[in-house]
């Protein structure tokens, strides 16, 4: 799991199982975007399901956009864009 904050925007990984009609019970891994804030901590502010199975392609993925500091409104785009490229 990567999550190394970079200023008061943090993307990490979250392994998660899931369940589809035809392939059953499969393990996955979401991203993550949180927000810091002083008053309450992190925060989720944007998260998507079911990016890859791989652990170390999802770890991959987090840590570019962590250390390209990307801003929080892009992240769904590149995200889609890391989907579309498999």
């Amino acid at each position: 799991m990567y999550d190394r904050e970079n200023g008061k925007i943090r993307y990490r990984v979250h392994e998660e199982y899931l369940t589809h009609p035809q392939l059953g019970r499969y393990r996955c891994f979401a991203i993550l975007c949180e927000t810091f804030s002083p008053d309450h901590g992190w925060q989720l502010r944007q998260s998507i399901s079911d990016v890859t199975d791989s652990a170390r392609a999802a770890a991959d993925l987090a840590a570019l956009m962590q250390q390209g500091s990307l801003e929080p409104c892009h992240f769904a785009e590149v995200v889609e864009d890391y989907i579309n490229s498999l």
